[in-house]
């Protein structure tokens, strides 16, 4: 299975793909599971993917008739007092801990990286959500980390 990052209108999503050589194909988004048909396009088929998503249906979701799909749901917008309550830092991913830069006692400024994880070959940099104190790291170098795994607790609501 392969894992991707992928931006879409800002926001990011977590794309795990079984084999591409099947169709369906079967993919995991954020931990949801879908099915999507790859269409080929014109002579630019090799170089251009574009597959739509489809869910595929569970035992407790309805199936909705062609047309009549619920509209998309907004991209959630996470605001000032939203941010300045977080007290963790969580793993976006399942992944290594190859390098901590924070240490309890350590002011940090929104944006500052705390740690970098490795996935899938890639490294990703934790950045701090908000201004605040770092209370505990509670990972070490070479961690291994599931997905929402605490890696930072602040001390408090941001000041």
């Amino acid at each position: 299975m392969r894992s991707f990052r992928i931006r879409i209108s800002g926001k990011t999503y977590l794309v795990e793909v079984e084999d591409a050589s099947k169709s369906p194909v079967q993919v995991i988004v954020n931990g949801r599971p879908f099915s999507i048909e790859v269409e080929w396009q014109g002579a630019a088929s090799e170089a251009t993917v574009r597959p739509e998503i489809v869910p595929t249906s569970t035992a407790h979701e309805a199936v909705m008739p062609a047309g009549h799909r619920p509209a998309q749901p907004p991209t959630p917008h996470v605001s000032d007092s939203e941010r300045a309550s977080v007290t963790t830092v969580d793993a976006p991913m399942p992944g290594t801990i190859v390098e901590v830069r924070a240490k309890p006692g350590d002011t940090v400024s929104r944006g500052d990286e705390l740690c970098t994880l490795e996935a899938m070959k890639m490294r990703n940099s934790i950045r701090s959500p908000r201004d605040g104190e770092v209370e505990a790291v509670l990972v070490a170098t070479g961690a291994k980390v599931a997905y929402g795994d605490p890696l930072v607790r602040f001390a408090g609501p941001a000041g």
